[in-house]
């Protein structure tokens, strides 16, 4: 597992991964600030993302597409940031 802050919409979060490709993702957001809060993925959160995948290419009548482990982990975070920035009524575009 892997653990590094970023400062996204002026809140810094603690993001702890399996995959390193999620940082590489967030590089340029990279902070040594105290985090607001922290995301932690697990393998559950990439078989979450890989299910709903697999659901909406049902739904859309497409092939099912298959996505690596690490590109569902940076949804999972994505997801889980988007989540938490609701309580701090936090806009990220």
């Amino acid at each position: 597992m892997m653990t590094r802050k970023y400062k996204i919409a002026d809140k810094v979060v603690e993001v702890t991964s399996i995959h390193a490709e999620v940082h590489k993702y967030c590089a340029d957001y990279q902070t040594d600030e105290p985090a607001d809060y922290s995301v932690i993925t697990t393998q559950a959160d990439i078989d979450f993302e890989r299910e709903k995948s697999a659901r909406e290419d049902e739904i859309e009548g497409i092939p099912t597409r298959q996505f690596s482990d690490s590109y569902l982990e940076e949804l999972a975070v994505y997801r889980k940031i988007a989540e938490k920035m609701l309580d701090y009524d936090t806009v990220l575009f």
